[in-house]
């Protein structure tokens, strides 16, 4: 009796991604070489205002640091956070260090390695399993701080790698981390 199998195929790199034809209305990104799509988020206002004040507060706490200094970055950001086989994510918002800031020429597709800060704040159409497996993949390739901001809560959870998650509400402020020394953040101020 003969057995039939499946090809085995190689997983997808994160050039061979970016080599496909773009779609504006499909998200593509990999995990661990698995080529993931969904339809692109519905935006709203109280997203892009969170996304903005949080960028907003990165780049004026990034001001008051020595040089040379980190990079924010955002908009769906390309970002490849692990390598062989390639995880190659879009970010809502994300702080670089002065070091891969350095090393990322102006004219790259992607941010090639892993950034101090991930935040991601939830759109009304995510759903909360996609944007965990997200969260997840942040943490398994060592990205040190991760912010879920949810607009319609006013809630941001500060998931660090080895720690519980922590949520701060509109009357918290969100802690500085030993990476970003004196950027704690009011939680109001981010949804204002």
């Amino acid at each position: 009796m003969t057995t039939m199998t499946a090809p085995v195929t190689a997983p997808m790199t994160a050039d061979e991604l970016l080599a496909m034809p773009d779609d504006p209305r499909v998200v593509r990104e990999l995990y661990q070489g698995v080529l993931r799509e969904r339809r692109m988020t519905k935006r709203s206002y109280s997203h892009s205002t969170s996304q903005s004040m949080v960028t907003y507060r990165l780049i004026e706490w990034l001001k008051t640091q020595p040089e040379p200094r980190g990079k924010v970055i955002g908009g769906e950001a390309a970002v490849r956070i692990t390598k062989d086989p390639d995880t190659f994510v879009g970010v809502d918002v994300a702080l670089i260090s002065s070091e891969l800031a350095a090393a990322t020429p102006k004219d790259a597709s992607y941010v090639d390695g892993l950034p101090i800060l991930i935040v991601e704040v939830l759109s009304p159409s995510d759903r909360h399993r996609q944007v965990m497996r997200k969260v997840d993949a942040y943490t398994n390739a060592g990205v040190p701080v991760v912010w879920v901001m949810d607009p319609d809560l006013e809630l941001v959870t500060v998931i660090e790698p080895g720690n519980p998650a922590q949520a701060f509400n509109i009357t918290q402020n969100v802690p500085s981390h030993p990476l970003m020394p004196g950027f704690g953040a009011s939680v109001k101020d981010l949804f204002a």
